[in-house]
């Protein structure tokens, strides 16, 4: 069972894949898409969220595309995330409809143990930066999974 959503893999993955790229060098989002496996209309929404939050920003013109917008090492999987989240809860109940008030589940002994498990959660992805993802998926890290098969 995953943790993030298909919408989260693809904008972490695409992250990642600019991380990657030599220099300040605009990645076109075609590119993107074919090494990541990413539908490329899915793509689109996710940069557009991911440049509004000022995590990506666009080159125009002959080799234009995409750029991360500050360096790798000062972009966190916490700042991706949010970006593509626009502010929901990380976690839901099952059963539970995204706009139900966070936290508060079905069986409220576990809203406890939820909410921590939800700050822990997103001190992981505080702490993690884009270059680190970067470099383990560099050094073949077979951890690190974006999406199967990549």
């Amino acid at each position: 069972m995953g943790l993030f959503n298909a919408r989260i893999r693809y904008a972490l993955a695409a992250a990642v894949d600019l991380a990657m790229q030599p220099g300040d060098r605009p990645v076109q989002s075609r590119d993107i898409s074919r090494r990541q496996q990413i539908p490329a209309p899915y793509l689109g929404q996710i940069l557009s969220a991911l440049k509004a939050a000022g995590i990506v920003r666009s080159v125009r013109g002959a080799g234009g595309g995409y750029v991360l917008a500050a360096p790798s090492d000062r972009l966190t999987v916490l700042d991706v995330v949010s970006a593509v989240t626009e502010g929901e809860n990380l976690f839901h109940c099952d059963g539970e409809s995204s706009s139900a008030v966070p936290g508060q589940c079905v069986n409220a002994v576990l809203k406890g143990l939820e909410e921590d498990v939800q700050q822990r959660v997103i001190e992981g992805l505080r702490s993690t930066t884009i270059a680190a993802l970067a470099a383990k998926k560099q050094r073949g890290d077979a951890r690190l999974t974006m999406r199967h098969g990549i």
